[in-house]
């Protein structure tokens, strides 16, 4: 994948495998992000914070410290694990409830 620069010579390539359709995939983490947020489930996002991070960390130093593997560990695996933790909750009704009745 060839990096867009305007200057000349400024250009790299990133190798590896593109990731651009875990685009959609952080864009469903982010809504959802918003909605607990706004819906005051911030102890659940913590926890979940907590559980993505001890997911994502072993990623990282899988990853060999090359450009290609960090951004694999971090779309697949902080956004990807983020999207099934957030998923969960908000598929569950109970902070629904929680937040109607405030």
């Amino acid at each position: 994948m060839r990096l867009v620069t305007l200057e000349h010579g400024q250009g790299g390539t990133c190798g590896g495998l593109p990731l651009l359709h875990e685009m959609p995939v952080a864009g469903y983490v982010f809504v959802l992000d918003g909605v607990l947020i706004g819906a005051g489930d911030a102890r659940y996002l913590a926890i979940a914070g907590g559980v993505n991070l001890v997911v994502y960390l072993p990623l990282l130093w899988w990853a060999g410290g090359t450009l290609a593997g960090l951004w694999a560990a971090f779309a697949l695996g902080y956004i990807g694990v983020r999207a099934v933790t957030l998923g969960v909750r908000a598929h569950r009704r109970g902070w629904v409830e929680a937040a109607l009745s405030r």
